[in-house]
């Protein structure tokens, strides 16, 4: 049976999982908590350099010494905890808990206070439940990209359709969704009560203008995309229903379906029947050309032909003749634009800050070109997953090039910009010309693609970098990765 409760024990297991992942912010816990951690690592310490004094041999005694020591203060950690989330679990149960949802305009999205630690562990745990209680899974993208080519590639005759679900987020209805949560009679009480709160919060506080009262999900907050999956459960369902269909995949609010028509002769309106499916949930089809597209792939088509496909940032150059179908992947040109566009701004961003402070803004450029154009780790909570120019755009190397049209533009496109580096001394044109050379010697898009591991890097701040960065920012802490990308917010 699983347990939905939002007590002290469950709250014990979400500290210790996002603990490991970096989650956990130092206001969570009292301070006696971080000071028994301080002695902890005190003692550890003593206990290396005992060994080494000795030669790395401690005897029995002195062993077993430092392991009651530290085995109590753990014993006393834990005690710590275990009282502070007592205190939280009782907060969370408190039928006047609520979120304290806030709008956060640079991201265009929501989240909970990182002040707020009764609120992100009944969230985390909130998750829980839902994930368990429906079984939610959530599609992955390289994986759709390389089923979706070996399917276009293989010759046969198929119909094509790609669409995806108008302001998603936006458009789900709080009483229907709330209907699906309720049929599932195993999903807690507690649960539920959560969820409503939530949907009442997000009606307080969002604009009306733009999203209906009893409409939407707040988007950047944990529980919504899990929530948008319990939602699309039943489309989902009914798709995979539709005569013909030999593959289906959704990807959040983006749709790619398959079909093999009984006869070419008379092909169904399979975007018809699928936009009456999303419809009976209270949903829209975005139909505008650059979201819905029909690709009919089949011999009936009168000779060669070249067409393309755009899904999940990816775009299929398709040429087929009689006897042969040809597909190249690229980026599509939305994400080649993007790039492109974060280029220009890094450029323009350090032409004003290299007046104040040349020495960290040269730097600051280098790390935001070095994280457009080659790989990481990402930070915080996602750190086991790599990222960047190889790993973003992994599915390139299905159709086995070694040269592609889309790396090219931006290369070329940034060895362009790159002319528009200026040093704060606007005379100097020798310091001018050194910068915008250097520049150009340790960026390389195409690199950082076909050679991985000797451009990966990784992101931290000097102690000087996070005084000088806390200051600017009114004393506010702020990560290498935050600070990297927040000039990209809106590009």
């Amino acid at each position: 049976m699983l347990d939905q409760s939002f007590s002290s024990h469950n709250f014990e297991r979400i500290f210790l999982i996002e603990n490991r992942k970096g989650n956990i912010k130092k206001n969570f816990l009292p301070e006696a908590y971080y000071e028994k951690h301080e002695e902890f690592k005190r003692i550890a310490r003593e206990k290396r350099e005992e060994q080494n004094a000795s030669e790395g041999i401690l005897s029995q005694e002195r062993l077993e010494h430092y392991a009651d020591i530290l085995d109590e203060i753990n014993q006393q950690k834990a005690l710590i905890r275990i009282n502070a989330f007592n205190d939280i679990s009782a907060r969370v149960e408190n039928t006047a808990f609520h979120f304290n949802l806030e709008f956060v305009t640079r991201h265009n999205a929501y989240r909970i206070p990182d002040n707020n630690p009764a609120a992100f562990f009944a969230m985390k745990q909130l998750m829980r439940n839902v994930n368990k209680t429906f079984k939610v899974k959530q599609a992955s993208r390289n994986k759709i990209i390389s089923q979706l080519f070996r399917i276009i590639e293989d010759g046969y005759n198929k119909i094509v359709v790609r669409t995806d679900i108008r302001s998603f987020y936006d458009n789900i209805p709080h009483d229907r969704l709330l209907e699906k949560l309720q049929e599932n009679k195993v999903l807690s009480h507690e649960s539920l009560n959560l969820i409503k709160r939530t949907l009442f919060e997000f009606d307080r506080i969002k604009d009306t203008s733009q999203i209906p009262l009893g409409k939407g999900i707040p988007k950047g907050v944990g529980i919504s995309a899990y929530l948008s999956e319990v939602y699309m459960k039943e489309v989902d369902a009914s798709i995979k229903k539709m005569d013909g269909l030999v593959y289906y995949a959704r990807y959040v609010d983006d749709i790619i379906a398959v079909f093999v028509p009984e006869t070419i002769s008379e092909i169904p309106n399979y975007l018809m029947e699928m936009k009456k499916i999303v419809q009976a949930q209270s949903l829209e089809l975005n139909e505008s050309s650059d979201k819905t597209k029909v690709l009919s792939l089949h011999k009936a088509r009168i000779g060669n032909f070249q067409d393309d496909l755009t899904f999940l940032g990816y775009k299929f150059d398709i040429k087929r003749t009689d006897d042969n179908t040809e597909v190249k992947i690229e980026m599509s040109d939305e994400k080649i634009d993007r790039y492109i566009r974060r280029i220009e701004a890094a450029i323009l961003e350090f032409n004003e800050a290299s007046k104040h402070n040349h020495k960290y803004a040269k730097k600051l450029l280098l790390d935001r070109l070095k994280f457009l154009a080659g790989n990481y780790h990402l930070n915080h909570s996602k750190r086991t997953i790599k990222a960047g120019i190889y790993y973003s755009n992994s599915q390139l190397s299905l159709d086995g090039r070694s040269n592609y049209n889309s790396l090219n533009v931006i290369q070329d496109r940034f060895i362009r910009m790159v002319f528009n580096l200026l040093e704060p001394h606007l005379g100097d044109a020798r310091e001018t010309q050194k910068l915008r050379l250097f520049v150009k010697e340790k960026i390389n898009f195409k690199n950082g693609f076909f050679n991985r591991h000797d451009n990966f890097y990784s992101f931290n701040m000097s102690q000087k970098e996070m005084q000088y960065y806390s200051r600017k920012q009114g004393n506010e802490l702020i990560s290498k990765f935050d600070l990297i990308k927040s000039i990209w917010y809106d590009v």
